[in-house]
């Protein structure tokens, strides 16, 4: 992709201005991990304040979104950012 890049500079003698996915993807990593720790301290304040009477199914399952959407994130990462 690089070479293709660099033979269109040569041949037109302009740059391509391209999309860069890897700070997107780097946006969409930050923002996961951040709702992970959210995630985390509503389940974690759930299970300590439950005594046995809530079983935190709805943090349980928002901490399970925000674990699916890390993943695609650290799947974005790997394609986007590390070439």
């Amino acid at each position: 992709m690089r070479f293709l890049l660099a033979i269109f500079i040569v041949l037109t003698g302009s740059p391509v201005v391209a999309y860069d996915y890897c700070t997107v993807t780097s946006g969409t990593y930050n923002l996961a991990i951040g709702d992970i720790s959210a995630s985390l301290k509503r389940y974690t304040a759930c299970i300590g304040n439950s005594r046995g009477n809530d079983p935190c199914i709805s943090e349980f399952n928002k901490l399970k979104i925000a674990q699916s959407a890390f993943e695609s994130a650290v799947a974005g990462v790997q394609v986007s950012c590390l070439q």
